[in-house]
């Protein structure tokens, strides 16, 4: 019980320390709080002709530090206690590759639709 609470600790201060501070805009814009499907396209629109979002719940990237690692991969990270690192890290950077190209490849996909669709 203890072993798994220091475990927990130890994950969470690794999600903190090893957050990312994005600086350009990502494939689709980040909102600040719940806003329309019509205020998001419209935003997606804007964004897709380098004109500026005018809404204030929607930016073009995260203004906080965002949690790189999940659970998971600070799993896969601390599991072999360092005996194999090497190992760990080549799952790690696989997985957050092959997450981000998924992520970017499936948002450009699902906007270009619905803007598709909306046009």
């Amino acid at each position: 019980m203890l072993f798994t609470l220091i475990a927990h600790l130890f994950i969470i201060k690794l999600r903190r320390m090893l957050t990312a501070a994005t600086n350009s805009p990502g494939p689709v814009p980040v909102i600040a709080s719940p806003v329309s499907a019509d205020e998001y396209r419209n935003a997606i629109i804007q964004a897709k002709n380098s004109q500026p979002v005018n809404n204030p719940n929607i930016r073009a990237y995260p203004e906080e530090p965002q949690q790189v690692l999940t659970i998971g991969l600070i799993k896969i990270l601390i599991e072999p206690f360092m005996a194999k690192v090497g190992q760990a890290f080549e799952r790690i950077n696989y997985l957050l590759q092959s997450a981000a190209a998924s992520f970017c490849s499936h948002t450009k996909k699902k906007m270009a639709a619905v803007i598709g669709m909306a046009t």
